[in-house]
Parts: C-alpha cells; structure tokens; sequence
C-alpha cells in the first residue's frame, strides 16, 4: 500500500507529529502530487540550516 503524502514528509522529518494540522492543512498536503512531494522533500535537503521538522502551530483563536 502506497504512504500518504503526509507520511512520506514526516518520514523525510519535513512535518512534526502533524497534531496541529487542520482537516483543510491535511487535505492540501494530500492534494500534492508526487513530484511536489519530492521536491519538498530535495528542498529540505539543501536548507540545511533549518531546523527540522517544522513544527505545526495552533494559534489562540478567539470565541
């Protein structure tokens, strides 16, 4: 069975845990194909001096 693009980028250490992805953030990287997958994946490879993964972040919303 074929990994979802969610896992192929949190295998690659581009994504933390995903916890704080919304349904909409999910389907987006869902909607990636392969190829923007893999070139996510070969950019994190020349970004060296970032720090990885990036976290996802819930901002406060107010009710």
């Amino acid at each position: 069975m074929a990994k979802s693009n969610y896992d192929l980028l949190k295998d690659a250490q581009i994504f933390d845990d995903g916890a704080g992805l919304t349904d909409e953030q999910k389907k987006q990287v869902e909607d990636l194909t392969k190829e923007e997958v893999q070139a996510l994946i070969d950019i994190k490879k020349k970004l060296t001096k970032f720090t990885w993964p990036i976290q996802t972040v819930i901002l406060p919303r107010m009710l």
